[in-house]
């Protein structure tokens, strides 16, 4: 699959002490892929209700969504 929809934003700030990936759909933010969890697991953070709304993706279809993840793995260099 491959969806033009999609952009992957490799980031990091000051409450992430690895890099992580923004996951936009249609030019909204739809999760924040990071590396954050002690026991390495990748967390998926969902943007929350101080993020302006028409800024956010709330619907998307499972397929786009697992498709988006992969990339985001990708981009990380999680994935061989």
């Amino acid at each position: 699959m491959r969806d033009t929809k999609i952009e992957i934003n490799i980031a990091d700030d000051e409450f992430h002490e690895k890099v992580f990936a923004e996951v936009l759909y249609e030019d909204k933010l739809l999760v924040v892929l990071s590396q954050e969890d002690e026991s390495g697991e990748l967390l998926l953070e969902f943007p929350g209700s101080d993020h302006l709304q028409e800024l956010v993706a709330r619907k998307v279809p499972l397929g786009v969504f697992s498709y988006a993840i992969g990339l985001a793995k990708q981009e990380l260099g999680l994935t061989p």
